[in-house]
């Protein structure tokens, strides 16, 4: 029947056929909007989903071992700078640890300050 429509030479034949291809062209037009809808779809977005996790996985293993490389390295320089120290002399370490020690009571003194400071303690600093 299709073959006889479009091989047709009379007007009443070349008015179906016109129906008939105008009619194919808006079936095929709305074929073409389901596969759009279907490859844009629930199954589409799904697949894009995982496309992003992966790159989010390598991503993250990306700045994983920049992490690493980053502690190793700064690992590395402390190790160092603990050896330089002690290499120093003893008037270095000696100074290292009055400096340490002094850093750690200055912290746990604001410590102390910051709990108590919610109350009024007259003259706290001096009773230390």
């Amino acid at each position: 029947k299709i073959a006889t429509l479009l091989q047709a030479s009379s007007d009443e034949n070349a008015n179906q056929r016109d129906a008939w291809l105008g009619e194919m062209n808006v079936q095929l037009g709305q074929v073409q909007s389901t596969l759009d809808h279907l490859l844009k779809g629930p199954a589409h977005k799904a697949e894009l989903e995982i496309k992003d996790q992966n790159a989010a996985k390598k991503k993250k293993r990306q700045s994983g071992v920049q992490k690493l490389l980053t502690r190793v390295f700064f690992g590395l320089v402390m190790v160092g700078g603990f050896m330089g120290i002690i290499a120093a002399g003893h008037l270095y370490v000696c100074m290292t640890v009055a400096f340490l020690q002094i850093l750690t009571f200055r912290e746990l003194a604001n410590v102390r300050y910051k709990t108590y400071k919610a109350r009024f303690v007259p003259m706290f600093r001096t009773l230390q």
